[in-house]
């Protein structure tokens, strides 16, 4: 796969700019926004605020969906432990992974697991009393945390500069910027056509751009656990009905929690490829 990456790009000949992972994603993109414009707004559910298990606990309300948080927050700050193993200035110490290729690398990282420290945070706040203006608070962070993956990926795949830089920025600006969409119009159909979006990027560039690291297989776990986590979440009342031990949203923060920290077990164990 990676010697069929190199003779893609080659073959093209094309600035690095125009690398075909930049060139399929604002292709989707620019097709994406097409479609969209010929599709009415879409307001944000109300029903969509009433949660499966709504039981509470010690004087806590909702407290499966609430205090499952608390293991994404766990996650991150387990990512976050790493990062400090790893050397302020990404010198690695003896039994860490891999030193950051450079302070970019290092910072967009750093983003991902203090954005999953945060969205956790904003969670708990939305679901201690679910409503429209708390969910902006739960979405705000979660969306940086889908923006900085791949943003992460560009980073330590290629130069942390030049032509990396500005899809790298974009794609941190991107995520808040739906969500704020959503907050001024009410319109869900840009933040929704993000989440997608999000997830063919890193397929993107998983597939098309090189790794200079080992331990790739976590991607690919994460991916898969993001999709996982999705299905719980639109399962809600179905995995409830089960037992009615937990709900589909509290699997849905458990299984985002486990792909956080897999991101954090991979630095932790990754070496540079020779």
């Amino acid at each position: 796969m990676t010697l069929l990456r190199s003779n893609l790009t080659k073959s093209l000949n094309l600035p690095r700019i125009f690398h075909p992972a930049m060139v399929l994603l604002a292709g989707y993109g620019i097709c994406a926004l097409i479609l969209l414009s010929f599709t009415q707004p879409i307001p944000q559910s109300q029903p969509y605020h009433d949660f499966a298990d709504q039981r509470g606990l010690m004087g806590v309300p909702n407290f499966g969906d609430l205090a499952s948080n608390g293991l994404i927050l766990l996650g991150g700050l387990a990512g976050l432990a790493v990062m400090w193993r790893l050397g302020v200035r990404g010198r690695a110490k003896p039994g860490a992974g891999a030193e950051f290729q450079s302070g970019l690398h290092r910072r967009t990282w750093g983003l991902f697991f203090l954005s999953a420290c945060v969205t956790a945070l904003g969670s708990s706040y939305y679901h201690w009393a679910p409503t429209d203006a708390a969910l902006f608070w739960d979405r705000l962070p979660f969306s940086l945390l889908l923006s900085s993956f791949p943003a992460l990926l560009i980073a330590e795949r290629r130069e942390a500069g030049g032509w990396a830089l500005p899809p790298l920025i974009t794609w941190i600006l991107l995520g808040p910027f739906t969500v704020m969409v959503w907050g001024v119009s009410d319109d869900v159909r840009l933040y929704g056509l993000f989440q997608s979006y999000a997830y063919l990027g890193v397929l993107a560039i998983l597939l098309l751009l090189p790794s200079r690291y080992t331990a790739a297989r976590y991607y690919a776990w994460a991916m898969a656990l993001y999709a996982a986590a999705k299905v719980a979440e639109l399962g809600d009342a179905a995995i409830y009905s089960w037992g009615g031990l937990l709900s589909g949203h509290t699997l849905k923060h458990a299984i985002a929690a486990l792909a956080v920290t897999l991101m954090a077990r991979m630095l932790a164990t990754r070496r540079k490829r020779e």
